[in-house]
């Protein structure tokens, strides 16, 4: 199997990001799609570690099934934060066991705290795990941007910098603006980090959807949009996701209802979406804790903008239920609101949001079924 490494240094490439299945129908679509996108002979695909510890076995068995019965090159992705040392360690040993050549190491998103381990807390060190058990071929996550929970952009560069030097390459996260990966690249520059034979390099590949990446790779590939931004003016999806990630740099908010309520975007992606509150005195009601329909605000604000990531051109919706059940009280401090699409259908789509407190605890969670319009 080829090494990434190698595949970044003989010249440019390109991916496809894939979600594990939940179940049988999702089984069956990402079969579809594979069989839809191999004839475009990728470099290599992804499959994303997806819901924490159980993504476990829905992860490996992408990967063993793409190395087995296709042509592909996969790599898995592996979160430190959903398991203990000793469990990462057997997750990685059977990945090299199986032959695979390839790992991105992530941190991984908050998990509630019943379900966070923190003995391995950075890609760092799973990138020195997976090292000491023989993977030659470990990538980690970039942010041209900066990532939304750095400080600044100097810690973030320089926090990238030092996986960089444990690490082979970078996947960044979905960026429009080219000056943006630029800049990152000059940065890295300045602080020793440089492109030599795929090593220590930032690879080109954006972390997105299979159905988006299609799009625009399809395009890029036949020769109809070779500029990005063309490629960009005919998605909708795209476009939100620009407009909120630029309000996210320049403090901006999504929707009015943002501003008067304190609510603020995190990251954004095709079907997901991750927002914060600073919840304060003003949020509470007459018993001191945070009103419930702050909560649902929030949540449907989260789970808004996940549904309206994965539309098209002309596209828009208009939620037609939403539900939440409260299971922990909440008075003050940083409420994270993670949304992610569970099914996107041509007319029905269903969307799940996880709220948590500062510790990681689920404080509420909500559905929401969206129609939509056309």
């Amino acid at each position: 199997m080829a090494r990434i490494t190698d595949l970044l240094a003989a010249g440019r490439t390109f991916s496809f990001e894939f979600f594990p299945p939940k179940d049988e129908e999702e089984q069956r679509l990402l079969t579809r799609t594979i069989a839809d996108l191999q004839p475009l002979r990728p470099s290599f695909v992804s499959v994303t570690y997806r819901g924490g510890r159980i993504s476990r076995e829905r992860t490996t068995r992408v990967v063993i099934d793409l190395l087995r019965t296709t042509d592909l090159t996969p790599m898995p992705h592996l979160t430190c934060v959903a398991h203990p040392r000793f469990e990462l360690g057997e997750i990685i040993g059977g990945f090299r066991a199986a032959g695979l050549e390839n790992l991105l190491a992530l941190g991984g998103d908050p998990l509630p705290a019943e379900e966070s381990y923190k003995e391995l807390e950075y890609a760092s060190e799973l990138v020195e795990l997976g090292r000491r058990l023989g993977f030659e071929s470990i990538g980690v996550a970039a942010h041209p941007a900066g990532h939304p929970r750095s400080p600044d952009l100097v810690s973030d560069r320089e926090h990238l910098a030092f996986k960089l030097r444990l690490a082979d390459f970078a996947i960044t996260q979905f960026f429009f603006k080219v000056e943006e990966y630029e800049r990152l690249r000059d940065e890295l520059a300045a602080r020793g980090i440089t492109k030599r034979s795929g090593h220590r390099a930032l690879s080109r590949p954006a972390r997105c959807g299979c159905a988006r990446a299609a799009f625009l790779h399809a395009e890029l590939l036949e020769g109809h949009a070779r500029d990005l931004h063309q490629a960009r003016a005919r998605h909708a999806s795209v476009k939100l996701i620009d407009r909120i990630t630029a309000g996210m740099r320049t403090g901006e908010t999504v929707a009015p209802v943002a501003k008067l309520v304190g609510f603020r975007p995190m990251s954004v992606e095709t079907g997901r979406a991750v927002f914060e509150l600073e919840a304060g005195p003003q949020h509470a009601n007459p018993m001191g804790t945070l009103h419930g329909g702050i909560i649902c605000d929030v949540a449907d604000a989260a789970m808004g903008v996940a549904y309206a990531s994965t539309l098209g051109e002309k596209e828009s919706f208009t939620t037609i239920e939403l539900k939440i059940n409260f299971l922990r009280p909440f008075k003050n401090g940083t409420l994270t609101a993670t949304a992610h699409v569970v099914k996107a259908g041509r007319t029905i789509g269903l969307v799940e949001c996880d709220v948590t407190d500062t510790e990681g605890r689920l404080v509420a969670r909500a559905l929401s079924t969206c129609m939509t319009l056309r």
